[in-house]
């Protein structure tokens, strides 16, 4: 039943908090903060509209929310100080993945993000055979972003347009990687290893994302930056014809 946390120990340089949704009051000191909340939490508008008030000097954030269906909105405030900022969140197909632009216009200071994709939900809205016009969001730059990684990659549109839009406004960007495996490549096989269990839903949304990888990505990808794809092997793949 928790429902606020107040603190205002001077020193602390750490903090993790893992439960429901609470709201933090004092201001914190702390140079990294953790945050996971389970159970139909609004954390990404949280953060961007009050949390930068308690941790002002934070560089390293983590906001994890399995259950997050409204898009984030776009405000005033910044993380001044934010350097790496690691975010996981649920595959929802309501989800508009461009709106996390807002998270890069409050953090000037960005060098790092690392956005982590629960598993598939089918019924999302894919850019494999969608003729429309990817969205731009012009007159924005993220200056100081140098890695973007995406941890269960897929070919929802909103996410392709998140990719696309980086690749466009991040002059310093010098890695992307895009992981359609959820973070499982050591399951990729060898002679002495047994394949993952996919179910063959994802391995053909994998297949999507690599083919909206191609399509919509590659060609943007400037010679400065280093690209990698995880991809299934291909005994996993051969699972699906």
């Amino acid at each position: 039943m928790l429902k606020v946390v107040e603190c205002y120990a001077p020193n602390i340089s750490n903090f993790d908090f893992s439960g429901r949704a609470v709201q933090m009051l004092g201001s914190l000191p702390v140079k990294s903060l953790s945050m996971s909340c389970l159970h139909r939490s609004r954390i990404l508008c949280y953060a961007l509209t009050k949390l930068m008030s308690v941790v002002p000097n934070v560089e390293k954030l983590g906001i994890s929310s399995l259950t997050e269906i409204v898009s984030t909105p776009t405000v005033p405030g910044k993380f001044l100080r934010l350097k790496h900022l690691d975010m996981s969140l649920p595959k929802n197909k309501t989800f508009d993945y461009l709106s996390l632009v807002s998270f890069l216009d409050a953090s000037p200071s960005l060098e790092t993000f690392i956005l982590n994709i629960a598993r598939i939900d089918l019924g999302h809205v894919s850019v494999v055979g969608d003729s429309a016009q990817l969205r731009q969001m012009p007159e924005r730059r993220h200056d100081n972003l140098k890695e973007f990684s995406i941890i269960g990659f897929y070919s929802a549109k909103s996410l392709v347009e998140l990719t696309s839009h980086i690749l466009e406004t991040a002059p310093s960007l010098q890695c992307l990687e895009l992981d359609t495996t959820y973070g499982l490549a050591f399951a990729r096989c060898d002679v002495s290893r047994e394949c993952y269990p996919y179910r063959p839903d994802e391995i053909m949304e994998a297949r999507n994302a690599v083919l909206a990888i191609k399509t919509h990505i590659m060609g943007k990808v400037p010679p400065t930056v280093k690209l990698n794809v995880v991809q299934h092997c291909s005994r996993c793949l051969a699972l699906v014809q």
